[in-house]
């Protein structure tokens, strides 16, 4: 297993999470809700207590069908969330306040 191997949760992951129906490990469990499709699973392996042993666990849990390995296909980049631009104010062109902009659209 190629440890810079970035992985997601399958529909079957995901279920699993909600249900707790497999009766998966502690350790399995806690890779499986760290597996988010960005860090590597040497980042993830770091991070969890297995350590190292932590590449074996995401060995089992992609062949229990839990996560699957990331391909170029499904790479996505995340979208950038940028604050909308309101339209100019009518009100403030005549040097209304704002709230006074409402009360005359209500006339």
């Amino acid at each position: 297993m190629n440890p810079e191997t970035i992985y997601v949760k399958t529909e079957k992951g995901r279920e699993e999470i909600r249900s707790r129906a497999a009766g998966l490990s502690q350790a399995l469990r806690i890779l499986l809700i760290a597996t988010d499709g960005e860090k590597p699973i040497a980042k993830l392996a770091r991070l969890h207590p297995a350590g190292a042993g932590a590449l074996d666990l995401m060995a089992e849990l992609e062949a229990f069908g839990f996560v699957e390995p990331l391909t170029a296909g499904m790479a996505q980049p995340k979208p950038v969330r940028r604050p909308t631009m309101a339209a100019p104010s009518t009100a403030s062109a005549f040097g209304l306040p704002e709230t006074q902009k409402y009360v005359m659209s209500l006339r």
